[in-house]
């Protein structure tokens, strides 16, 4: 499954970002940075709107996800993402497992928590440090998907993603990718068409 990924800093950029995939993707993976856990920050969720024919995952890099929750319940979205490395993460899981699909967000340095692994269907690893988008691709994340296998049955990977990797994440056993640049950069039709027939 390919997943645009948009990391925006205001809604005009957004929406640019967003019209330009909407004609071949319905799911749209979303970055929400508040500098809290980064320092960079993106479009405010409060500023984000439901699209007809859209549905959004919320990858929040922020330390309070809790602050968010109301904000997410307006936008319905099919998947959050709340990481490991946030303070609250241990008092705040639960709830997110009761109201959405969630899956744990791991940043490239932090080990899996396997206790913690246990309550999650999916993770998604980065395969980049956290933060702006256009990183290159860190290719010790293969050896993190292929121990994510053991602890949980959907593996998504974010970061550096593009069609000269893709099949090599694939084949250690991701299934799930959120993709910027592989798409945005150079021939948008084309990437997406060699993207989708690497993966699909």
């Amino acid at each position: 499954m390919i997943l645009p990924a948009i990391l925006e800093q205001d809604r005009e950029s957004f929406e640019i970002s967003l019209n330009k995939v909407k004609d071949d993707f319905n799911y749209i993976h979303v970055d929400i940075l508040d500098s809290s856990l980064v320092p960079e920050k993106s479009l405010p969720l409060k500023d984000i709107k439901i699209e007809e024919g859209i549905q959004y995952e919320f990858h929040l890099m922020v330390e309070k996800p809790s602050l968010y929750i109301q904000e997410l319940e307006k936008l319905n979205p099919f998947r959050v993402i709340i990481h490991q490395e946030s303070k609250e993460i241990l008092n705040e899981y639960p709830l997110f497992i009761e109201k959405f699909n969630t899956f744990l967000g791991i940043d490239l340095d932090t080990n899996i928590n396997k206790d913690l692994s246990k309550y999650f269907e999916g993770c998604l690893l980065m395969s980049v440090k956290m933060g702006k988008s256009g990183r290159l691709f860190d290719e010790r994340v293969l050896k993190k998907i292929k121990e994510a296998s053991s602890y949980f049955d959907l593996i998504e990977v974010d970061g550096g993603i593009n069609k000269n990797n893709v099949v090599l994440c694939k084949s250690f056993g991701a299934s799930i990718f959120a993709i910027h640049s592989g798409i945005y950069e150079g021939d948008l039709k084309k990437n997406i068409e060699t993207l989708k027939t690497l993966v699909e």
